[in-house]
């Protein structure tokens, strides 16, 4: 078998989950990774026992696509701002929105490695990881309530080498960190669990509800624990950066005015209102 008779089966057995586009980048993702080699290189490859084995590993991947399974978690792997990160069950996926608040944050913020930086709910690590490429900044600390997330941050901070300050805490909480911050980062949860219905199949079965969902029928309810962190945890003149729902978008700038900061609204790259950067 040739890699292209390879690559065009695999595509047959899951185009009844994706389109022709898509189809064609999970093959592409899926055999790059696989085999640690580019499509071309498989192309004109001749060596009979890699393709065998593709094969055999093709067939465990299409199972679990078809199971709703998303590719990352299977491969256990994704690209997020340019950089490579592990993700599993026990993290979020990183999302394209979530670039564009670090977009937002890398270009708002000039390269001070002295700013002393927050991110709550850091998952994989992603926000706190690209930060600390990006803009040289060294005194990053980043917080979960889940240790098996934190496991996986660690190790993609390793993989980056980068050098963050990883902790389990629980904003819910208010916990008590030992310094005040320049910039504080938050991607919460903020769907309520009565709206599972109607989240994406491969979302609400594969990825972590805790990352994901609010318990207690209150969509703002971890964006006001940051503010209250923040009334006391950030710096004067220091800075909030919020991804938010479109649909609490608004929500969440009359809290912040409420509680004296001073906020603005950006929208994300098809024109929803998606994050908040606010002073106090």
């Amino acid at each position: 078998m040739k890699y292209t008779d390879l690559e065009k089966k695999f595509i047959k057995e899951i185009n009844q989950l994706f389109d022709d586009f898509e189809c064609r980048a999970i093959a592409k993702f899926c055999f790059e990774k696989l085999s640690s080699k580019t499509r071309l290189e498989l192309i004109v490859s001749e060596d009979k026992e890699l393709l065998i084995e593709l094969e055999l590993l093709a067939k465990s991947v299409i199972n679990r696509l078809q199971i709703g399974e998303p590719i990352q978690y299977i491969l256990n792997y994704c690209t997020f701002y340019g950089l490579e990160f592990k993700v599993n069950a026990y993290v979020l996926i990183p999302r394209p929105e979530t670039e564009e608040l670090v977009d937002l944050i890398i270009n708002n913020e000039c390269k001070n490695n002295k700013l002393n930086v927050l991110d709550i709910g850091t998952g994989s690590g992603c926000i706190a990881i690209v930060l600390n490429k990006h803009l040289n900044i060294n005194n990053i600390t980043a917080i979960d309530i889940s240790e098996k997330a934190i496991v996986v941050a660690k190790e993609n901070a390793i993989y980056n080498n980068c050098n963050i300050d990883f902790k389990v805490e629980n904003i819910l909480e208010y916990p008590t960190l030992p310094i005040n911050y320049d910039i504080v980062v938050s991607n919460p949860p903020y769907i309520l669990y009565e709206e599972i219905d109607g989240i994406e199949k491969h979302v609400k079965d594969f990825e972590p509800h805790a990352a994901l969902f609010v318990t207690n029928n209150d969509p703002l309810q971890f964006y006001k624990a940051i503010i209250v962190f923040c009334k006391e945890h950030l710096n004067k003149n220091g800075r909030l950066y919020l991804e938010t729902h479109a649909n609490y978008h608004e929500d969440v700038l009359d809290l912040l005015i409420k509680n004296n900061f001073k906020a603005q609204g950006f929208k994300d790259i098809s024109g929803n209102n998606r994050m908040v950067m606010a002073t106090i």
